[in-house]
């Protein structure tokens, strides 16, 4: 790498602001009469994709399959509040199979104009709500709810269900609320059982999940579910879950606050006058620790270069993926991964080395490079390099946080998202992946890779754009409330609005079902080393199917972002500036400190206990909500 004094970056693309479909002419023609239709009788545009399966394929000969998917479709963006209107102009009108029909789809803004957050809360949970009613409907939720529910058996979940009217009545006093409040954490392992009903931990903690206002959808990755409970009362009724799992690779927010973008890795090292030499040797390090991890063993260069070996691999691939050989096109998946990723790590090693090298002969510093190109270009393969460590080990997503009836209106969803930086469930976290192998790491390297896990940072996002109470301003510090280290939830910038959530399983059902008409073998099978987000991949790929753009992924619902830091220092730790052991709180002190920051001032409103005591256990279970 030799740096040009005129080398800069280039700029960037434009990306269109509108959302346009194409659809099949036929399928335009009568989706378009249909939704004219309903806005003629005044009936929701929800009905649409009913109305197509009551027509059935006699009305749609030409495709069926692909009717059925665009409408389910488009009647989840009505559901979040998205508008369309069609266009009265053809686009290759000729000939007649290749005619489409244009239409605009206008989405819904965070936040209108005269409306309230609590008005623009409710639009985006009659939105969610559509895939959590669809899951709710399902035989088998339904069948499990029952058995949950059963109030003939003595195992049954009524029993960790606290009961409202008994629960108010015992904190009507500072001095009996500390005494009956008496939280604690259960991490949920697989065979494991509650001592009271014999229920496993799993069931009950899938049943609270249940009564959430968003669908639950799995990813693969690490994940620990975890159960607070109340050990002051009956059979220590749950108070609340929360699960952490694998962040995503990239967020631009929380790589910001960690260093790991250009402008904050630059600006941190200045701060902590790291010199250009020095930042340069550690971006080489990093690049030659990764190739260590990288086998050979099936790369052999003697008559194909390690790009020609990627290609070759994945023709491979796709002739296992026809065949449904999972194993071996897995295996040829990895090893084109790992082809790129050797060429790739030789590349930086030695533009790591040519930078060292005329660093050193130049005398340069940071002000001489940092606006140049190449070396921007390098920090970033570096960077990405360093998040991929980082971020895959050390850093963990609170993805599931809440208080369940009737805790719900006492401040104990912030109580759990503080005992999150308990000295627990670090202790836990750290154990349970403590010398595991890692899967991706192994497979991508072609040997056995076994990561530390030291956990370090957590992150969360609000399930609503416009405000969270929950992780609004919370912190507990030595100030506040004599904690010994303190814990800070950030607020960092929103997350942009890119996701499926707003698409129901329905949805993805129909659309898995019409790409498999069409295509000869499915790309993306959710497997390890497939790629980040295969959930969004997927629905992209199928929407591009039935015409749609793939801005209708960005879904408007903006969410916040917020971060902790375990350590206080997580930049040095993340760039091996300092030393990654940290003291944190236990659940008893973060507990005691919550009841004097929170919970005892919101119990001192006589009107929050009046309201605990009305309420009804029947009226919070999730068979209510399958009722109604």
């Amino acid at each position: 790498m030799k740096i040009s004094p005129n080398s800069s970056s280039g700029s960037k693309g434009v990306v269109s602001k509108k959302t346009m479909i194409l659809f099949d002419y036929h399928l335009g023609i009568q989706l378009n009469a249909l939704i004219s239709n309903l806005n003629q009788q005044k009936k929701s545009l929800l009905e649409l994709d009913s109305v197509v399966e009551n027509l059935g394929p006699s009305y749609f000969s030409r495709n069926f399959s692909k009717a059925l998917a665009t409408s389910s479709a488009l009647s989840d963006l009505f559901a979040n509040g998205w508008r369309i209107k069609f266009s009265k102009r053809f686009v290759n009108s000729f000939p007649e199979k290749k005619r489409k029909i244009e239409a605009e789809l206008i989405r819904p803004q965070i936040l209108n104009k005269g409306e309230s957050i609590e008005s623009a809360k409710e639009r985006a949970r009659v939105g969610l709500l559509r895939g959590v009613v669809e899951n709710l409907n399902e035989s088998s939720t339904k069948e499990f709810v029952n058995l949950m529910e059963d109030s003939n058996n003595e195992n049954s979940i009524l029993e960790l269900i606290d009961d409202p009217k008994d629960l108010a009545s015992s904190l009507n006093s500072s001095e009996l609320a500390s005494k009956n409040v008496q939280p604690y954490l259960q991490f949920v392992e697989e065979g494991g059982k509650d001592d009271y009903t014999k229920l496993k931990l799993t069931d009950i903690w899938r049943y609270f999940r249940l009564t959430w206002s968003m669908e639950y959808k799995t990813n693969p990755g690490r994940s620990v579910r975890i159960l607070i409970r109340n050990k002051a009362r009956k059979n220590h009724p749950v108070m609340g879950i929360a699960m952490l799992a694998s962040p995503v690779i990239s967020l631009s927010s929380r790589d910001e606050r960690l260093g790991l973008n250009y402008d904050s890795c630059i600006d941190f090292m200045k701060s902590q006058k790291i010199s250009l030499l020095k930042f340069s040797e550690i971006i080489k390090s990093t690049f030659g620790e990764a190739k260590k991890n990288i086998s050979k063993k099936d790369l052999n260069q003697n008559y194909r270069t390690l790009r020609q070996i990627s290609y070759d691999s994945l023709e491979a691939r796709k002739v296992f993926l026809k065949d449904q050989d999972m194993e071996n096109a897995t295996r040829h998946l990895f090893r084109s991964k790992r082809a790129l990723k050797l060429e790739a790590l030789e590349q930086n090693i030695k533009n790591s080395k040519n930078l060292i090298s005329q660093v050193k002969k130049e005398k340069l510093d940071f002000k001489d490079v940092e606006n140049n190109s190449y070396f921007i270009n390098l920090v970033k393969k570096f960077l990405t390099q360093k998040r991929t460590d980082i971020i895959s080990t050390d850093i963990m997503d609170l993805s599931v946080c809440g208080a369940v009836f009737p805790y719900n209106s006492l401040l104990v969803g912030k109580l759990i998202t503080l005992l999150m930086a308990s000295s627990e469930v670090k202790s836990f976290v750290d154990k349970k992946y403590d010398d595991s192998p890692s899967i991706i790491a192994s497979k991508m390297a072609g040997k056995k890779i076994i990561k530390q896990t030291n956990l370090i940072g957590l992150t969360t996002t609000s399930l609503y754009g416009v405000g969270s109470s929950q992780y609004n301003r919370l912190k507990l510090t030595q100030d506040n409330s004599k904690i010994k280290k303190d814990i800070i939830w950030e607020e960092l910038a929103s997350t942009k609005g890119f996701g499926t959530f707003h698409f129901s399983k329905k949805t993805r059902k129909l659309l898995q079902t019409l790409q498999n008409e069409t295509q000869e073998y499915q790309n993306i099978n959710y497997e390890f080393g497939e790629g980040t987000s295969p959930a969004l991949r997927r629905i992209s790929e199928s929407l591009n199917e039935i015409g749609f753009n793939k801005s209708v992924l960005k879904h408007e619902f903006y969410r916040k972002t917020y971060f902790c830091d375990l350590s206080s220092n997580i930049k040095k730790i993340v760039f091996n500036l300092a030393n990654p052991k940290m003291d944190l709180n236990s659940v008893n002190q973060i507990s005691k400190a919550w009841k004097n920051r929170y919970f005892l001032k919101r119990i001192s409103n006589n009107k929050i206990l009046v309201e605990l005591e009305k309420k009804k256990i029947s009226d919070y279970l999730v068979s209510s909500k399958i009722k109604n």
